[in-house]
């Protein structure tokens, strides 16, 4: 027989179950569930590869074809991308043969895993470090032909991204380097003169219109930088009014062959020092 308790006594009859409550139900289904071994839904493995460059963009320049772009921070399920080892760049020569469309399965892996194998249809020409997101291809380059580029990004397990945007650019001659670069200092003031080069790399004559970009920095063996004006000059020759007295300041000059012209190679640095003449 089954004792029945005194009313009030706060005891559970003997023999008979008191409910849990739901609260502490849901507090112990997750861990329930993890002691289960459950598992959320699986990830495809194409769903964890680096996700592709988009922002891939090419320039001509004496040295080459000049490649630039922006580093991948996700995944292609949209996860963060933490650590990339490095990205390669590949070139197609545009020959009239229509291109394969890459497919991310068969980019650069015999299967999902195993040897790199590359872009179809793509050479590669270069692996880059991320520590600068750009490269200058030069090697084997003709003039007048036209190149195809993508790169893809690798992660630090060596999966590749899909192929970034592709960017077709005509490795296009530049203007050799001007010559007769002079500097006269005045008050506040430098004045700059320099003949237009004659040819292109190539040995062709140069075409009319011209353009020039102008340098400026204060230490002589510094990086050029950004242009001192923000569209070329049209004319073989610039006034710096922005120049303070008693600074030597070292300039350059190169080439375009018009405005998103391939440029050609800087003149060597010329020197001058703006002194106040004020009586």
């Amino acid at each position: 027989m089954i004792g029945r308790a005194p009313l009030g006594s706060g005891r559970v009859p003997t023999g008979t179950t008191r409910p849990v409550p739901v609260w502490l139900a849901l507090l112990l289904l997750p861990l329930a569930l993890v002691a289960c071994g459950k598992r959320g839904p699986p990830v495809a493995p194409e769903r964890r590869l680096p996700a592709p460059v988009q922002d891939l963009a090419a320039t001509v320049s004496s040295e080459g074809v000049r490649l630039a772009w922006s580093v991948p921070k996700i995944r292609m399920d949209r996860s963060a991308l933490k650590e990339l080892r490095r990205v390669e760049v590949y070139r197609r020569p545009e020959d009239g043969t229509p291109a394969e469309t890459p497919r991310p399965a068969i980019l650069s892996f015999g299967g999902l895993f195993g040897t790199p194998r590359g872009v179809p249809g793509f050479e590669r020409v270069a692996d880059i470090s991320l520590e600068k997101p750009a490269a200058t291809d030069a090697q084997g380059l003709t003039f007048g032909k036209r190149y195809t580029y993508v790169v893809v990004a690798v992660d630090a397990q060596g999966r590749p991204s899909p192929p970034s945007n592709r960017v077709t650019i005509a490795r296009a001659a530049a203007p050799v380097v001007p010559t007769g670069l002079t500097a006269q200092a005045g008050d506040g003031q430098v004045r700059l003169a320099w003949t237009a080069p004659a040819a292109l790399e190539d040995g062709a004559p140069a075409p009319e219109g011209l353009v020039y970009e102008v340098y400026r920095t204060t230490t002589r063996d510094a990086p050029a930088g950004r242009p001192l004006t923000p569209e070329p000059v049209d004319a073989p020759q610039f006034v710096d009014l922005t120049a303070q007295t008693d600074t030597t300041y070292y300039y350059s000059v190169r080439a375009r062959t018009g405005l998103g012209g391939p440029a050609g190679p800087p003149t060597a640095a010329v020197s001058a020092t703006p002194e106040d003449t004020t009586p």
